[in-house]
């Protein structure tokens, strides 16, 4: 996991990201990174700090972190399919809350539907595009965990 600061035209955005390849492709909410002229991940186990850049904008936005070849890629749980639950184990959503960095913030949940579908876009309405396959948790997230992992009742990473 990581904690990402981005500057933004109106100032400073913050979030999480997760690392999907050693090579350091980065998985996060676009809005965390669209836009930024200059991105900043630091390592949450390592608290190493890296340089960052945006590729072609794809939602959610991954990008290659260099020089970062040493990062390990989450291994998210495939033991087991989601499922809600409402009345089972909770679900939190791990995260950057407040952005202020350093350990990560727990925001316990559950999940509430599998195979969800969305309609996004941008700040003007306009770029919308569907999302399917989606997982809603009711999860009380504030700013900062935005790209952030879920985990599941284990603690493991989940999507």
């Amino acid at each position: 996991m990581v904690d990402i600061e981005s500057q933004l035209r109106g100032g400073i955005g913050a979030g999480t990201g997760m690392v999907l390849t050693d090579t350091g492709e980065i998985l996060t909410n676009n809005h965390v990174v669209d836009g930024a002229t200059r991105i900043v991940v630091t390592v949450v186990s390592s608290g190493k700090t890296y340089s960052a850049r945006s590729s072609v904008p794809i939602r959610p936005t991954t990008w290659p972190c260099w020089p970062c070849r040493e990062l390990q890629a989450s291994t998210p749980s495939r033991s087991a399919t989601p499922r809600t639950t409402r009345s089972a184990m909770p679900s939190p959503a791990i995260g950057n809350a407040g952005g202020q960095g350093g350990t990560p913030s727990l925001a316990v949940g559950h999940v509430v539907g599998l195979n969800q579908q969305i309609t996004a876009s941008d700040e003007n309405g306009s770029a919308a595009e569907t999302l399917t396959g989606m997982i809603q948790v009711d999860a009380n997230v504030v700013p900062g965990d935005s790209g952030g992992p879920l985990a599941n009742g284990d603690g493991r990473s989940s999507a």
